[in-house]
């Protein structure tokens, strides 16, 4: 089953993202099911966009993909960034990032902003 997310809901980005159910589903770490709702969110209403070349892990083949970036408070009242990429329209991967540790979020941010919900 495969889904088609437009991102940037208020129309100033667009970008469709395909998210296969059965793959997300097969790869995701149990430690991080209780995030899994919280996808949809980052997904439809980022709260920023980046494109950047850059290299994958596991082929080394460097290509054009887009980073969404999305701040949100958990259950628990904790501040999480979530994370997610696309590459040819389809999500490769996600993550979070506590808030206590914004260095590592700085890394996420690379390439051209394109969107921002500040705009």
């Amino acid at each position: 089953m495969q889904a088609c997310i437009p991102v940037g809901a208020r129309g100033k980005f667009s970008y469709p993202i395909h998210v296969n159910a059965e793959i997300l589903g097969e790869h995701i770490n149990l430690n991080r099911t209780p995030f899994l709702p919280y996808l949809p969110e980052l997904l439809i209403r980022p709260q920023e966009a980046w494109l950047s070349f850059q290299r994958h892990k596991t082929t080394g083949k460097v290509a054009l993909r887009l980073t969404l970036i999305k701040v949100i408070q958990d259950a628990k009242k904790r501040g999480i960034s979530f994370i997610a990429n696309a590459h040819a329209g389809h999500l490769e991967g996600w993550t979070f990032i506590p808030i206590s540790k914004p260095a590592a979020l700085e890394k996420q941010r690379r390439g051209i902003l394109i969107f921002t919900d500040e705009d």
